[in-house]
């Protein structure tokens, strides 16, 4: 078995494995609201069905865990397609001929490729992908400001 072989099989093997982190990357979304539905109700069974602060607290805690959660998989979806890429890189070297693709699946840029650790980290928790948990974010504050103002209240 040739090199190129080799890493086409594991570029294959990589592809399954991103396809399965985007796909983890959604459910974790479905579980973060179905989730943080539950504790708010879990949470305001335990207040008599008030408002109260750890109401807030609690659904940050939430949004927070699944959000650190969602950006550790698609950090290693990154470092999974930048391997996809690298393999790639190596068979077209050996091979005579021009590159027809540039990436395996979604293309990943030279510049993206190259970034530090730092800013693959922040780019795994701030991204497009990410603005689901930062819009129940600005959600749980609106709310808790809205509260504290006491421009909603709890009926007692």
């Amino acid at each position: 078995m040739t090199q190129n072989e080799l890493d086409t099989q594991s570029i294959n093997q990589l592809h399954s494995v991103a396809l399965e982190m985007s796909k983890s990357c959604f459910e974790l979304k479905k579980l973060c609201a179905t989730v943080l539905g539950s504790s708010i109700t879990l949470i305001a069974s335990f207040t008599k069905q008030s408002l109260d602060p750890s109401l807030f607290v609690g659904a940050m805690m939430v949004i927070a865990f699944f959000w650190i959660a969602d950006a550790q998989s698609y950090y290693y979806q990154e470092k999974v397609r930048i391997r996809m890429k690298d393999l790639q890189d190596g068979i077209q070297s050996r091979s005579a001929g021009s590159r027809l693709l540039d990436g395996v699946g979604m293309p990943i840029t030279t510049e993206r490729a190259t970034r530090s650790h730092r800013q693959r980290v922040f780019h795994a928790a701030f991204n497009w992908s990410m603005t689901f948990y930062g819009g129940l974010t600005a959600l749980v504050v609106v709310v808790s400001a809205l509260y504290h103002f006491q421009i909603i209240a709890s009926k007692p």
